[in-house]
């Protein structure tokens, strides 16, 4: 639980993730 909720959570939040940027914009562009 711990592992897997906070990985997505973690992943958009951190900002020297490159997914934090990509995945923020791209999702949104996408969807």
């Amino acid at each position: 639980r711990i592992h897997c909720e906070p990985l997505d959570n973690q992943v958009l939040n951190l900002p020297e993730s490159p997914f934090s940027s990509l995945s923020g914009k791209e999702i949104s562009t996408v969807t």
